[in-house]
């Protein structure tokens, strides 16, 4: 804690008993001045005042701006792997097997063994559809765009749930009002050829199932 003597408080002559220390003015760090001994704090200066509380904004600032990209990243990784399908938004361009609206819904597609055997073979299956491509695949979401030959794309996503033997899944437009039953008939086209595909790779048939 530093000393400051104020300029002409204290006399040149000065009388028998008088004490210089009494007049000297300390400050500690919030600017505030007190005199030693007393414990009495003077009025507080303005111009310290101001810039404890400008460095205090700034800190926080600075410590918000170095949490917030390990939050975010925290956040993407748990929605990855255990994110909710998004409901349908209320435009008729959208179905999913999560929508309790029967304009919307779709059934889930039904799956025997592990969640990392249905996800294996929906990957299969999503690749050999023309004009797809998997953005993401992890835990138990799988992400995929279908383009259109004009180039229109469309967003379907499947959360497997390994207990309930399903996969659930959203397909919806990402541009326009209307879908004139595409979304619907895709949905359609990716069950009938996993249960195809997962009959194949067990040996079996439909009459085995």
């Amino acid at each position: 804690m530093g000393e400051f003597v104020h300029d002409g408080i204290i006399p040149r002559r000065t009388e028998p008993g008088f004490d210089k220390d009494a007049f000297r003015m300390r400050f500690d760090v919030g600017g505030r001045a007190f005199r030693p001994g007393t414990g009495r704090r003077e009025p507080e200066d303005p111009l310290a005042a101001g810039r404890e509380a400008c460095c205090n904004i700034t800190m926080r600032t600075l410590v918000l701006f170095l949490l917030l990209p390990g939050m975010a990243l925290l956040t993407s990784a748990a929605g990855a792997g255990d994110a909710d399908l998004p409901p349908c938004p209320s435009s008729p361009n959208c179905v999913s097997s999560r929508d309790p609206d029967p304009s919307r819904r779709v059934d889930p597609i039904p799956f025997r063994g592990t969640a990392e055997e249905a996800r294996e073979a929906l990957e299969t299956v999503l690749r050999s559809l023309p004009r797809v491509t998997i953005v993401a695949s992890s835990g138990s979401m799988v992400r995929a765009e279908f383009r259109s030959r004009l180039g229109f794309v469309d967003d379907v996503a499947f959360r497997i749930d390994e207990a309930a033997g399903v996969i659930h899944v959203r397909s919806a437009s990402r541009t326009g009002y209307w879908d004139f039953g595409v979304n619907r008939r895709r949905v359609e086209t990716i069950r009938e050829a996993f249960v195809k595909f997962t009959e194949t790779r067990r040996g079996g048939g439909p009459g085995n199932r």
